[in-house]
């Protein structure tokens, strides 16, 4: 009897693990969906209370990190790779989770994230899954917007898109890149376009728009036609108003992305419309907290464009120079439409020569500058008290409290006047204490040593004189940086950036220090 218990036991044991394991499977899938339909909608408030039941732990770590990205635009580091099958929803959504990781920490070659994209595309329509298909078919096509190259590729995942589209996000994600591939299509095969030919394309994806964000995301999109390719900056200005509008509403960090990358389409028709000091501040003000290189190498670029336009020649080669920094980076991640761009539009080498001799031609101006400032100062001090004794002799009859008032206010426009002139000064040359004047344009370095400095300038001459860092630094323009508490390097004269060190180009080797390495990352 007691045999046939223990029997009975382990054939209703043996049962229980055999149906347990289609009911488990059943419930993971239905976890899966849910959590693809939330990132879909952009709806990630219940995404982190759903993730807690996926069994799958490496999925689990991706699907927190995407949500971890979409709230605040950090990224998670050290996801590792895990090769996945792709027999089910969960394989499919890791595959593509892991190529979205890859691309956002500019970690992965175009050419994997792009064939980790369409194995999983591959794989979905093998499933038959079109919620699985459409998520993916999604990525994909945002992927090949930005390669104008794979042209051909781009219009078949269009057309799949389409065809596997199911709801309003399907349909407004196909009407978004039906009009991004029309747009790359007319690059590729340039001929006369008009606002109308994309219009109905515009108008039917706003009509799937389901949400602020999307509305945005199409508004400018729209915006950038309009100023790219037809050239129509106020209509343009138009549309990114009314994105910037709708950016607000939602509180995600895609909006709060939109929101920056705005700021930059602005620019961009400031820059368009020679109006570079108002482009300036606005590329310099999305550049500072800017992480993606591809969006750097561009703002440097049009940095380097709007003060060549206004002959400033030292901050145009500056940025020239930290825009060929940021390409060469570039080129080891594999960005090789943006690279080839750049060096399609400028033959890098002989740019960069050009807009150093025109810096070291500056020179003669700053001589020139040099002579006459002092004079103009003098006359400036001179003009400010012969105004006053004027104004004195004139306000007898003014009550004291007035007379004070104004003498006050000539007072304080007399100053700001000089300093408005000192700063001019301090851009052209230094005047170290033993009286030696030295242009900044051939300043390469300056080491501090105890209680004095060593000058060295291009011309391989260097000046040892009394002094601290800190007061020198004060009378530097911004292209001089602080290596090191005994360093000031010239960026101008930068060849190589290393871990601990950086190479100029007379190959004099100066250390960064740990306290400093930030001013290097770009380079």
């Amino acid at each position: 009897m007691k045999l046939a218990s223990k029997i009975t036991f382990i054939l209703f044991y043996m049962f229980l693990s055999l149906t347990s394991k289609p009911l488990y499977g059943q419930e993971q899938k239905e976890v899966v969906e849910e959590l693809i339909l939330l990132q879909k909608n952009n709806n990630y408030a219940p995404i982190e209370e759903k993730a807690e039941h996926l069994k799958d732990r490496s999925l689990k770590s991706l699907v927190l990190a995407d949500l971890y990205y979409h709230k605040s635009g950090l990224i998670v580091d050290n996801i590792g790779y895990e090769d996945k099958s792709h027999e089910n929803r969960s394989g499919v959504m890791y595959n593509y989770l892991y190529a979205d990781y890859l691309k956002r920490k500019e970690s992965g070659k175009d050419s994997l994230i792009f064939e980790l994209y369409r194995n999983a595309f591959t794989q979905a329509s093998i499933l038959k899954d079109s919620l699985l298909s459409n998520e993916v078919l999604r990525r994909i096509n945002r992927h090949l917007l930005r390669n104008g190259s794979e042209i051909k590729s781009y219009q078949k995942y269009v057309l799949l898109a389409k065809a596997y589209a199911q709801d309003s996000i399907d349909h407004f994600w196909y009407y978004y890149n039906k009009a991004g591939y029309e747009m790359r299509k007319k690059e590729k095969y340039p001929t006369e376009i008009s606002e109308e030919f994309l219009t109905p394309t515009f108008d039917k994806g706003f009509s799937y728009a389901t949400n602020p964000y999307l509305k945005g995301y199409l508004q400018q999109f729209k915006g950038i036609f309009l100023v790219a390719y037809l050239k129509k900056n106020q209509e343009g200005l138009v549309y990114y108003n009314l994105a910037e509008a709708n950016y607000l509403k939602d509180s995600l960090y895609y909006s709060s992305k939109g929101l920056k990358s705005l700021r930059f389409n602005k620019a961009i028709i400031y820059r368009n419309l020679e109006e570079y000091n108002k482009a300036i501040p606005l590329f310099k003000d999305v550049i500072a907290t800017e992480k993606n290189k591809v969006y750097l190498m561009y703002g440097y670029d049009w940095l380097y464009q709007c003060y060549d336009g206004l002959k400033q020649h030292d901050s145009a080669y500056h940025y020239f120079k930290k825009m060929v920094a940021t390409k060469d980076k570039l080129s080891q991640l594999g960005h090789a439409l943006d690279i080839s761009e750049i060096e399609t539009k400028y033959d890098l080498e002989a740019k960069e020569e050009e807009l150093q001799k025109l810096a070291i031609q500056n020179k003669t101006l700053f001589d020139q500058l040099g002579a006459v400032i002092p004079i103009v100062i003098v006359l400036l001090v001179l003009g400010g008290f012969l105004l006053y004794f004027y104004r004195r002799t004139k306000m007898k009859n003014i009550s004291l409290k007035e007379q004070k008032l104004g003498l006050e206010e000539e007072k304080v426009e007399t100053i700001k006047q000089l300093e408005e002139l000192k700063k001019i000064v301090k851009k052209d040359f230094i005047v170290l204490k033993d009286k030696t004047k030295v242009y900044v344009s051939e300043l390469i370095y300056i080491k501090s040593d105890d209680h004095f400095l060593r000058v060295y300038t291009s011309d391989g001459k260097s000046n040892f004189v009394r002094g601290r860092l800190s007061q020198i630094n004060e009378e530097l323009p911004p292209n001089f940086k602080r290596t090191h508490r005994s360093y000031i390097v010239n960026e101008n004269y930068i060849k190589q950036v290393l871990a601990n060190w950086l190479i100029l180009k007379d190959k004099t080797e100066i250390p960064i220090s740990k306290s400093y390495k930030k001013y290097f990352e770009d380079f």
